[in-house]
């Protein structure tokens, strides 16, 4: 029991972490979005700038979206599993809450990964074709697969051990209809 409180502390620890760490990410990037506003308005105003200065203004939205998301995620990846951990200091190991909340760890990866991969095939579509380079666009695919591959994979891993803890309920309530 003591480990358990001791992994809820930390998760705990974790939680107001990443928040702060958000908070001043979040203050961190204002000057870059000044920076690459004021670019853009030094350009020339000749009419075949304004892709330029539209993405200029683009960009750094873009990349704040790529932190911003998967940390949005992993918040509330950390406060189920602290429910998770709750549940169990609680009830004891294998609950239908407990099995439920790990299940909806494991969606919210699987929700994680389509983003995240819908993101990167998004926003690097156009500077591949841009680029019109092979070793680039394979480079590319690799990248995002591969990042895709191990939330997915982590979804995967959740999704059994949810199913565990459906089957650790059930044999626990036959058990506890032996005489």
């Amino acid at each position: 029991m003591k480990k358990l409180k001791l992994l809820k502390s930390l998760l705990e620890i974790s939680i107001v972490g990443l928040v702060v760490f958000t908070i001043y990410f979040v203050f961190k990037l204002n000057p870059w979005f000044v920076k690459f506003n004021d670019f853009s308005e030094r350009l020339p105003q000749q009419e075949n700038f304004n892709h330029l200065r539209t993405m200029m203004k683009i960009l750094p939205v873009l990349a704040s979206f790529k932190m911003i998301i998967p940390t949005v995620f992993f918040l509330v990846v950390l406060i189920t599993m602290r429910k998770v951990l709750i549940a169990i200091i609680e009830d004891g190991i294998f609950s239908l809450k407990q099995a439920k909340l790990v299940k909806k760890i494991a969606g919210i990866y699987l929700v994680l990964t389509g983003i995240l991969f819908s993101f990167n095939v998004l926003v690097g579509i156009p500077a591949l074709i841009l680029k019109a380079d092979n070793s680039a666009a394979l480079k590319f695919l690799f990248t995002t697969l591969s990042s895709s591959l191990s939330y997915l994979l982590t979804s995967l891993i959740a999704y059994v051990i949810a199913e565990i803890f459906f089957v650790g309920m059930k044999l626990r309530e036959e058990n506890e209809y032996t005489i």
